[in-house]
């Protein structure tokens, strides 16, 4: 009986080995991690996380292997009629079945109870029609085995350490944000550009929905309006980028929105939840330079920089599914383990969130092979940008476009003034856009089309800026709003993430206010700390309009 349960329990392993691959096997452990290390020896545990080869499953204790094949391989070992934990039904024949049999007689074997040799035979024949006989080769039973202590097989669900629910990667920080959400009225999300904060907001949005509550979405500012809930409304306030997607903006309007911040709280007899999301580098500068009480209440932050391996993971799966790889799946970066991904993301200097930092490996795998490509990311998208405008201008030229208008519907003309970039026009872009996926998001049934995300378009015009005409394009035909957030004067502390405009530049901006009438937008912003551009600016004004600080 010994022998027969010995080399049934070596066909758990054979099945481990014949349904799950060692990179699968390597991620099902970060994933899992909690679970295993809660359940399990570190000496048990120890071979697992050193695998290397398909030989090392034979390392592995047959309870760990029980327990990843319940648990890792449900496309193949799907639970038995009854469930796990319960003797099989006589007529359920299933893998899963037999595996949990196995565990099963065991178990009593262990405890010195008889077993059914009939049953034990008829299992031992259905795991060789599956598997091939093994009893005459390595994989067949040790020798020295019945010298071992007997222990049980025992039987464990495991947890995941992370989820994915509407395609969204239940991060610990968007869990944060709801249970927040659940003792506060309003809630502040923080983190560096690409840490998840648009996700977030998704993520609540939909909940709250499901809650049959009314979502209200808004970006870059707030005003006492928007706090204004009639009765019996339930209303979600969310609102993205506050202060700015590149930088700080709306210099002028700063004090209104941070008054509207600072008395949030609802007006009317609805019932009103506030969540903002601000990048790191605006929240410190105004920091610096407003007392805003709000932004110091630890209580309604949450920081969504930190992220675990297996947030990390889940991420850059789907990630990878929805970039280059899904339509390339001989493509070598389809390969590249977590554990290569891990030693990448290390030499992040946090100027961006891992998360972001894994788009653009998905879609740039170059980026993802060269250390000092990822250790300066700004200086390598700038340099991408500058070798497109060499090799491929049309293509350069398709996104300075989409970056000075933000969406295009392609559905509609391009207007005449974006014919100054080489004649384009909207057959070029029809033309272009299908070699530019890696830079271009589709929404709306795929008409319209937008950047991936706002760090290309950083990015994009900070290279723009270094060409005379590209500046003059920009700062006649690019939406204002990024013009704002994006120049400094040169007596700034430098940012990657701003560009510092020269005297003589000056004239380029002037006259795009003259043009627009956007004067008045300037009340407050850096560069009117240059008595040139200010007093330039104060002439278009009309008398008792400017106010200084």
């Amino acid at each position: 009986m010994f022998w027969n349960l010995t080399i049934l329990k070596q066909y758990l392993v054979v099945t481990l080995k014949w349904y799950c691959g060692i990179e699968e096997l390597k991620d099902f452990k970060v994933l899992y991690n909690t679970s295993l290390v809660q359940h399990f020896r570190e000496a048990l545990l120890k071979p697992l996380f050193q695998l290397n080869s398909i030989d090392d499953y034979q390392k592995l204790d047959y309870c760990l292997v029980f327990n990843l094949l319940r648990n890792f391989c449900t496309l193949h070992v799907k639970p038995p009629g009854k469930g796990w934990d319960y003797e099989p039904a006589g007529d359920d024949v299933s893998l899963g079945a037999d595996i949990e049999r196995i565990r099963l007689f065991w178990n009593k074997y262990c405890d010195e109870k008889k077993n059914d040799m009939h049953s034990c035979d008829m299992i031992l024949k259905r795991m060789k029609n599956r598997f091939g006989d093994i009893s005459g080769n390595d994989e067949g039973v040790n020798s020295d085995e019945w010298k071992m202590r007997k222990e049980k097989i025992t039987s464990v669900e495991f947890k995941p350490d992370c989820q994915v629910e509407d395609s969204i990667v239940l991060t610990k920080g968007i869990k944060d944000v709801v249970e927040r959400l659940e003792k506060e009225n309003l809630v502040i999300v923080k983190g560096v550009i690409g840490s998840g904060k648009s996700t977030c907001l998704d993520y609540i949005d939909k909940y709250y929905k499901r809650k049959q509550w009314e979502v209200k979405r808004k970006d870059e500012v707030i005003t006492r309006a928007d706090f204004y809930v009639s009765e019996n409304q339930k209303i979600l306030l969310c609102c993205d980028n506050l202060f700015g997607a590149y930088n700080r903006g709306h210099f002028a309007g700063t004090l209104d929105i941070i008054e509207s911040l600072e008395n949030h709280d609802k007006k009317g007899d609805g019932e009103l939840k506030v969540v903002l999301a601000i990048h790191d580098h605006v929240f410190d500068e105004l920091e610096e330079c407003q007392n805003a009480k709000i932004l110091r209440n630890k209580s309604v932050i949450v920081d969504l920089n930190k992220m675990a391996a297996a947030e990390n993971l889940l991420i850059f799966k789907e990630q990878r599914n929805r970039g280059h790889c899904a339509r390339d799946q001989q493509c070598w970066f389809c390969k590249v383990d977590f554990e290569h991904l891990q030693t990448a993301l290390s030499v992040n200097m946090r100027l961006i969130g891992d998360p972001l930092l894994t788009l653009i490996y998905c879609n740039h795998h170059d980026i993802f092979t060269k250390k000092e490509d990822t250790r300066h990311i700004m200086k390598t998208l700038c340099s991408l940008f500058i070798d497109m405008l060499t090799k491929t201008p049309d293509l350069f030229h398709v996104l300075v476009y989409v970056m000075c208008v933000k969406t295009h519907d392609l559905n509609s003309d391009v207007p005449s003034w974006a014919a100054v970039l080489r004649g384009l026009s909207s057959e070029m872009v029809q033309q272009n856009i299908r070699h530019l996926d890696s830079f271009l998001d589709c929404h709306v049934g795929g008409r319209t089309i937008r950047m991936k995300h706002d760090l290309f378009n950083i990015a994009l015009f900070k290279v723009c800026s270094g060409y005379p005409d590209y500046l003059t394009f920009l700062m006649s035909h690019c939406h204002f709003e990024m013009i704002e957030e994006m120049l400094r004067p040169t007596s700034a502390t430098r940012s990657e993430f701003c560009v510092l405009l020269n005297e003589e530049s000056f004239k380029l901006l002037v006259s795009r206010l003259k043009a627009d009438k956007l004067s008045v937008r300037m009340n407050d912003h850096p560069l009117m700390s240059n008595l040139k551009l200010e007093k330039k600016v104060t002439k278009l004004l009309p008398s008792k309009s400017f106010r200084k600080k």
